[in-house]
Order: C-alpha cells, then structure tokens, then sequence
C-alpha cells in the first residue's frame, strides 16, 4: 500500500513546514500551490516535498484534484495545510479507508494538542435542517448536536453522513469512481458534495476516535470567506435539496437562535462538557471534558483563539447553561 498526502494550499509554507515532520508515515507528499506567487514558490521549493504543482487558483476541490492526479499512491490522504498528524495517524487511517465497503475514513479533529477541544466535522445540510433552524430552533440545535456526538463520543470508527474537509483519506479507486471534487465549488460544501456522492455510490464514511489531527483552522480564507460560502451554498441547495424547497426558498430562511439559560459564574466542574461556539445555535462549535475544575474557563481556551466575546455552553446529558467569555486583545 503505497500513500501520498496531498496538500492544497495558498500562502501555506509556514504551516506546511510545520506540517511534514508529522506525516512521516506518508510515502510521498504532493504540494499543490495556488499563491500565484514567486517567492512563496521558492519557499515551498526549499521544504522536503515529492513534487511541487504550481498553478492559478481555481479553488480547493480543484487543488485536491489535481494533487490526486499528479501522485503515485493507491491511497490519498487530502489535507488542508494547517493540519499536524499525531503518531500513527496516517496508518491508522488508511487501513480503514482500505477496508471492504468503506468509501472513505476522517479522523478526530483536535484544536491543539495542549488544549485538546474537538472540532465538529462537517454538517449534513438538508431541507429538513433549514426548516428546523427557521421554525423550531431548539430541535435543530439538538438534531445537529447528535450529528455531531457520533464523532465526538465514538469510543470505534463511527459512521457520519458527511467528513470533515481538513483531513479525507480515501483510495484512488474509490476517487476515480467519483469523479473526483466538483471544481464548481471555489471554496466550501465541496467535501458535503463529495461525501454525499460517495454515500450514494454505496461508501461507508467513518471516523476513528484513534486516529487525531490537530488542525488551526481558517488560516487562509480570509475576507472573502462569506461570499464563497454564499455561492456554494446556493450551488449545493440546487445540486441535492428538492426543487420544490429551493424554488419556495431561493435561500435559506433566515435562522432562529434557541434560547439557553445564563449560567452563574464563568467556571466549570471536572467532568463537565463544554461547547465553545459563536451564536447559542451551535453551529459550528468545539467541545472539551473539563478535567478539573475552575474558576475561569476562558483558561481552557487554546492561545491561539482570536480576542473577542464568545459563549461557552456547559451541558450535561440535557443540561445547559450560557455563559460569556471575553478574550482580551494581546500586547
């Protein structure tokens, strides 16, 4: 079994350096390079890399594809820049995306390897959801909270309707099959169209508890994030929701917050789950396990976490409290 990581990235070198010492594992390492940059190309051409594509940026899916077709490797492991493998990772995960069956395997996504809060994988987007966050918020914040739990509590390789896009790993012939990503899709939902195509065709998604990545988000995206997130979106809605739906709803109703109750205090108990997202919807969000108690869980909160207000939800079993946090900017 022969294994290549693909990388696609855009002003990466740093994160990429920082990447190769942790993916030992990999036969061989594809850089695709979309900085339409000579200096960050000499950079890059300085790490220990297979081979270096340099070409203009048509987008993500588009740099994954052609990173598949320029390596030599039966199993592809596709991975955003800012990711780093923990030890055993790779095998672990190219097993299972071996297995009879299996059309792909993600790992669990961890923030940093300090402050271990798990990153959600990827939403399953359907009607059903949009209709429930613009009716009944509070059954969508639980329909999506168990979507995610799949992963985040799996204890063995869980199956999941859709893998989270910083790490994929599946094999050339399973991504033949597909056709690869759609390059319609500049930047967002190309891995949601991916699995779902994947899904289809009869691959079991997995994700295995065993196998971690730590990976910095968003690096990358920049201020044009919300307009390419609003035009795959609306790509995807017309590719895979019904007609019907999308003709009545040209775009998704807007969205409703459930309601949560303030917490008192800003600590925590050992034990105790907590989600850090950004409206009380949940969506997206990290969770941690508290290990011990304290008095202030902006503690908790990796370094590298931009200043500003957020909220930290304290659950247990159906349990919830609100509670704010404000990180202070940094001299």
């Amino acid at each position: 079994m022969r294994i290549s990581l693909v990388v696609v990235g855009w002003h990466s070198a740093p994160w990429i350096e920082r990447l190769l010492p942790t993916a030992a594992e990999a036969d061989e390492i594809v850089v695709v390079d979309h900085s339409e940059d000579g200096a960050e190309a000499a950079r890059l051409r300085e790490l220990p890399l297979t081979r270096l594509v340099l070409q203009a940026n048509r987008g993500y899916g588009a740099g994954l594809n052609r990173g598949a077709r320029e390596a030599a490797g039966d199993v592809l492991v596709l991975a955003n820049p800012d990711v780093r493998f923990a030890e055993g990772t790779i095998g672990r995960l190219a097993a299972l995306a071996t297995r009879p069956g299996v059309g792909a395997a993600g790992p669990a996504i961890l923030w940093t390897p300090e402050r271990p809060w798990q990153l959600p994988h990827s939403a399953h987007h359907t009607w059903v959801r949009e209709l429930l966050a613009a009716r009944l918020p509070a059954l969508a914040r639980r329909v999506y909270l168990r979507q995610m739990d799949r992963a985040w509590k799996a204890a063995v390789p869980a199956a999941v309707p859709v893998l989270g896009g910083a790490v994929i790993v599946t094999t050339r012939a399973v991504f033949e099959a597909s056709g690869g990503f759609d390059e319609r899709f500049f930047l967002f939902f190309e891995e949601n169209d991916w699995c779902l195509r994947v899904r289809r065709a009869g691959g079991r998604l997995l994700v295995d508890p065993g196998a971690a990545v730590y990976h910095e988000w968003g690096h990358a995206i920049g201020d044009a994030a919300a307009a390419h997130h609003a035009r795959s979106l609306d790509r995807y809605r017309r590719l895979h929701l019904p007609r019907a739906w999308v003709a009545r709803h040209p775009t998704p109703p807007a969205v409703r917050e459930p309601r949560l109750r303030e917490g008192s205090g800003p600590g925590c108990e050992a034990g105790d789950e907590l989600l850090l997202v950004t409206s009380a919807r949940c969506d997206p969000a990290a969770r941690l396990v508290a290990r011990s108690s304290t008095e202030d869980v902006a503690s908790l909160l990796p370094e590298s976490i931009h200043p500003g207000r957020f909220m930290v939800v304290r659950r247990r079993g159906s349990f919830e409290r609100l509670r704010t946090v404000e990180i202070p900017a940094r001299d």
